[in-house]
């Protein structure tokens, strides 16, 4: 079996509201899909984020990939896999989906077999007014949820009283994490989990920025919020230096950041041997990349708290298949040869007219709403 034709689209998928967090706000994902069939008729899929360069970068990599083997992925991560991770991941992605339906297995089978029969995700709360936010979480809580993720970082006080008010509506046993995005100095971050700490936080994501490792051990050493590190994990040597720097008790792991799946199951081993919990970052994915992140997630043994995902307020997706059936906020990975999706053509194409038209058409907000990202160039510093 060999690879006959590479094909990448482009799409935009609008959020329901707009994910504000410290920096800014987003109202959307844009997202490449892509389609390696093969001379013996099957298809596999991928999907990563970084819009029209990425997918120039897979199409560059064309006539390389045109004869390939789907099973020889070892040999493609050593000719691009540490200098492209999130190219390298959407390639091996789509090969191993092509891998499961030759073999006709689920992908978790590939990769060890799962450990987990369900996979725990956490509820994204977007910004709002506390009071509202406390309603949307006792509505996830009821539904089966157990964790609760909202975005601090944007106002000290708001931050405060938004975390009290969510608290005394879910009650104690609802896990409530938050991530300030890096948006505090250590000074900052020590006085207000002075503050936070009776609310029981389950964790605090990124609270400062991450080079600052002797901040972050700083901030374990006065703090009973366990601080889990995301934007310093990218590569293996990154993780090994928060671990070797005793900056973080958690490692947040991501099949496109870390060089595809079988990156992110190397980095979540690092973690294990170092005797630290993982769960997954998202910046935004489609039931493609969410499909072969719960395969395997599934099979990643110190997989212990609930990952990230945007399921709660995409505007759609690409794929046939209903991705977003939780029971008590986790997913399962489908028995389903390879990922287990089938790409909707019909969708596929809707989306990448999104795209091409190049704006957000949702309806249900306006993009002159919308707080700015921070320019390109421009510097950002932690708010005191």
């Amino acid at each position: 079996m060999r690879i006959s034709q590479v094909r990448t689209t482009v799409v935009t998928v609008p959020f329901t509201r707009p994910e504000v967090w410290a920096r800014g706000a987003r109202p959307c994902v844009t997202n490449v899909i892509l389609e390696l069939e093969t001379d013996e008729g099957l298809t596999g899929l991928g999907e990563c984020g970084g819009g029209e360069a990425a997918s120039a970068a897979i199409q560059r990599l064309s006539s390389y990939l045109l004869g390939f083997d789907p099973f020889d992925i070892e040999r493609l991560r050593q000719r691009m896999g540490r200098e492209s991770p999130n190219v390298f991941a959407v390639i091996e992605m789509a090969l191993l989906d092509l891998q499961g339906k030759a073999l006709g297995e689920p992908l978790y089978k590939l990769l060890g077999g799962a450990v987990h029969q369900k996979v725990p995700f956490m509820y994204y709360l977007l910004r709002d007014e506390p009071e509202v936010m406390a309603k949307e979480a006792t509505a996830a809580v009821e539904a089966g949820f157990e964790t609760v993720y909202v975005k601090l970082g944007v106002d000290l006080e708001e931050d405060l009283e938004a975390i009290r008010t969510i608290r005394d509506a879910v009650g104690p046993r609802c896990k409530l994490r938050c991530d300030p995005n890096e948006a505090w100095t250590v000074g900052t971050a020590a006085r207000w989990f002075r503050r936070l700490e009776k609310f029981d936080l389950e964790l605090a994501e990124d609270p400062i920025p991450h080079q600052d490792f002797a901040g972050l051990r700083k901030l374990r050493a006065s703090t009973s919020i366990p601080i889990a590190a995301q934007e310093g994990c990218h590569t293996l040597s990154d993780i090994l230096t928060v671990i070797k720097e005793d900056a973080a008790d958690i490692i947040l792991i991501d099949q496109h950041r870390n060089g595809g799946l079988s990156g992110m199951k190397r980095a979540a081993a690092l973690a294990e041997a170092a005797g630290l919990p993982v769960y997954k970052h998202s910046g935004g994915e489609l039931g493609i990349s969410t499909s072969a992140a719960i395969h395997a997630l599934s099979t990643i043994p110190n997989n212990l708290l609930a990952s990230q995902t945007y399921y709660q307020f995409m505007g759609g997706d690409v794929v046939k298949e209903k991705i977003d059936r939780f029971e008590r906020g986790c997913l399962s990975p489908s028995d389903r040869p390879g990922l287990g999706v089938t790409l909707d053509p019909g969708k596929l194409a809707h989306f990448h007219k999104i795209y091409e038209r190049g704006e957000v058409v949702d309806g249900s907000y306006r993009r002159e709403d919308l707080r700015q990202e921070v320019p390109e160039g421009r510097l950002y510093y932690p708010r005191f």
